[in-house]
């Protein structure tokens, strides 16, 4: 819950106000993948690989820089992880994938 809070907030915040935040969930080889998926300002390549997930840094006007670097820690403790796709001034896409219960990241993959 928490997790999706952030991704969703910073979804709603980088959007306008008429635009959608749209939130897909798919399962597939044991996997589950949640999409929040939004039409806003978007970041740039270089923003996305080396700040994005880095606290304290927005590229927001007025962002705390936190949402996205807690949500990967979450992820990332619960045996997830996140891709993120974004184009300036198109949008961002966040997906996080989980491995099925029971399953941790290192058998994913795997043949059962």
């Amino acid at each position: 819950e928490t997790l999706l809070g952030h991704l969703v907030q910073n979804a709603i915040e980088a959007s306008a106000p008429d635009s959608p935040v749209t939130l897909a969930v798919d399962a597939d080889d044991g996997d589950t993948r949640i999409e929040v998926i939004d039409r806003g300002c978007g970041m740039s390549p270089a923003f996305v690989r080396e700040r994005l997930f880095k606290p304290f840094v927005s590229s927001k006007s007025g962002g705390f820089g936190l949402g996205a670097f807690e949500a990967q820690k979450i992820a990332t403790q619960r045996g997830g992880r996140i891709e993120v796709d974004s184009a300036e001034g198109r949008g961002t896409r966040f997906r996080l994938t989980f491995p099925a219960a029971g399953r941790s990241n290192s058998q994913v993959g795997q043949a059962a």
